[in-house]
């Protein structure tokens, strides 16, 4: 093949790549809208990009995810949404606290709050697709990958949450963000949050197996 072939080969992938990126990103926002589902569905947006990551399809990953411990994925999205937005409130009040002559300790306090179940719940998705924990295991090995890897996972929770923040302190951009939102963004962040986890998912999977050698996965 010649040097245009190559480069047209490789044109078609990356818009194909980005179609599925798409197509799952889509896939995840409409699973989200009866609320309970929300669980299920970053498990599916996980699992979709780990298969597209594999080479495999994203829609055959997205319905294993989805399916993956349904009810304990929809107990926890419904459990850690509520406790973020019941602590966002409370931020929001630190916030105004703080601007109107309060002290660096009530914000700072406010935020950690705020910050620890969203990296728990950035942690316990990745987990549920890559290793068939208990719920007992699963939950106490989010904080264990919180503890392995605070900054990756950081990263990934604010991630999640930027779009709200946008939304809220920056509404001029709120259109555009809404529109990149729809298209492709969490599909981005759910691919972002794979590869900065990936060396920590691995070591805590060969320990899982050393563990359970009986069990495939």
């Amino acid at each position: 093949m010649d040097n245009n072939g190559m480069h047209e080969s490789k044109f078609w992938k990356v818009i194909n790549l980005a179609g599925n990126a798409i197509a799952l990103n889509l896939m995840f926002l409409v699973s989200c809208i009866p609320i309970i589902t929300i669980g299920p569905a970053m498990s599916g947006l996980f699992s979709g990009v780990r298969y597209m990551i594999r080479g495999d399809g994203w829609f055959a990953g997205f319905k294993t995810g989805f399916r993956n411990h349904f009810l304990r994925t929809s107990i926890a999205s419904i459990v850690s949404i509520a406790m973020m937005v019941y602590l966002m409130w409370y931020f929001n009040i630190g916030l105004n606290f703080y601007f109107d002559g309060g002290s660096v300790t009530h914000m700072i306090t406010y935020g950690v709050a705020m910050l620890f179940p969203s990296m728990i719940a950035a942690a316990l998705w990745p987990l549920n697709v890559y290793i068939p924990y208990s719920t007992t295991d699963w939950l106490r090995n989010a904080v264990n990958l919180i503890c392995k890897a605070p900054l990756q996972v950081l990263v990934s929770a604010a991630g999640m949450w930027l779009p709200v923040f946008v939304t809220l302190y920056w509404p001029e951009l709120a259109f555009l963000g809404f529109l990149i939102i729809i298209a492709i963004y969490f599909s981005l962040i759910a691919f972002a949050s794979t590869m900065l986890l990936k060396e920590s998912l691995i070591k805590l999977l060969l320990q899982y197996r050393t563990d359970h050698p009986d069990e495939e996965c």
